[in-house]
């Protein structure tokens, strides 16, 4: 066997000396690649978390204008409440389930079942003229608890 190994060592050299620079061009690809796919995937993390970050200062300053507008009386309670039930549990600073917040949402929970939009346009005047005496009712009832959790709302989104 070895006979036949020196007898073509000639081949045998240009083999590995074929072969070796192919592998090696191989791992370099290999090796390449995975650091592309290692880069791609560090530049989605980072457009995810950018976008994650900018939804939530978005959802930050809605609360904040929502909850002051509340406060100096530029829109009516309820509908503040709608619109911060809805926001507090994708704003992930507020915990929803927090003592200080528990009147938006039994506010909320009190006129949910409200029409509104076209829906309320489409009424007649009687059940419209019931509901908003449903609304005043709940709105009347959260007043003093509702317009302090605006407050701490936007003490808490201020910054």
């Amino acid at each position: 066997m070895w006979e036949i190994l020196l007898q073509y060592k000639v081949y045998l050299f240009i083999a590995l000396g074929l072969l070796i620079p192919l592998l090696g061009y191989a791992v370099y690809l290999q090796w390449t690649q995975l650091k592309d796919i290692k880069d791609e995937r560090e530049q989605r993390k980072k457009q995810f978390l950018d976008k994650y970050h900018e939804k939530q200062n978005d959802l930050k300053e809605s609360l904040r204008i929502i909850s002051l507008a509340a406060i100096q009386g530029q829109c009516e309670l309820s509908e503040a409440s709608l619109r911060m039930a809805n926001l507090i549990p994708k704003y992930d600073a507020l915990d929803e389930n927090h003592q200080d917040f528990k009147a938006v949402f039994d506010l909320y929970s009190d006129i949910k079942e409200l029409k509104y939009l076209e829906e309320r346009n489409n009424m007649n005047i009687n059940d419209r003229f019931a509901e908003d005496k449903i609304r005043f009712a709940a709105e009347e009832k959260h007043k003093d608890e509702m317009t302090k959790a605006c407050e701490r709302i936007y003490e808490r989104t201020r910054a």
